[in-house]
């Protein structure tokens, strides 16, 4: 059933059934199967990188897990809170986990929402396998890269026209998605 371990009492499993002591009743024998079921968490952790960071890398940033655990030769895929979907927010230290999975799930981790930022990267392409005492750790990595505009007014005609000289005033509308 997707233990982690599992153990017999008695250890072989084999038990002796002994004929009933009186007549009309029943003899019994018992082995007893424990079943562990082992958990472990996943933990999701953002950091940001580049020139830009300081000024634009606050986000919103949003992660999705998904997570499936293999039954008996047959793999399930778990139901998360909040349907996998992970804020990652500067109240939460910019990390988000999701806990007691079973043991041996494997998880894959994409960001959807990543703040505007340049480029992304996921640590091990987002794919984990979770267990042991540490939880396992995904990272995504958002760069946010700066560029710099430079306006030229260049005058044509004749230089003596009036207005010619300046001043001139130039408005710029930077817009930037999110």
């Amino acid at each position: 059933g997707g233990a982690t371990r599992s153990a017999l009492a008695p250890a072989d499993g084999r038990v002796v059934v002994d004929g009933p002591a009186e007549a009309g009743t029943v003899s019994e024998a018992v082995v007893t199967a424990t079943n562990t079921f082992d958990v472990a968490d996943l933990e999701v952790v953002k950091t940001v990188e580049g020139a830009g960071a300081e000024l634009w890398g606050a986000g919103p940033f949003e992660a999705q897990a998904v997570c499936t655990w293999d039954v008996d030769g047959e793999t399930r895929t778990l139901a998360l809170p909040a349907d996998g979907r992970l804020a990652l927010t500067a109240d939460g230290g910019y990390r988000a986990a999701v806990r007691d999975l079973p043991v041996g799930a494997g998880c894959v981790v994409t960001e959807t929402r990543t703040g505007g930022a340049t480029a992304t990267a996921t640590s091990a392409d987002g794919a984990v396998v979770v267990g042991g005492e540490e939880p396992a750790v995904v990272t995504l990595t958002n760069t946010f890269d700066v560029a710099s505009l430079d306006v030229t007014k260049r005058v044509e005609g004749a230089a003596d026209a009036p207005g010619a000289e300046g001043p001139f005033t130039v408005r710029l509308l930077c817009t930037r998605e999110v």
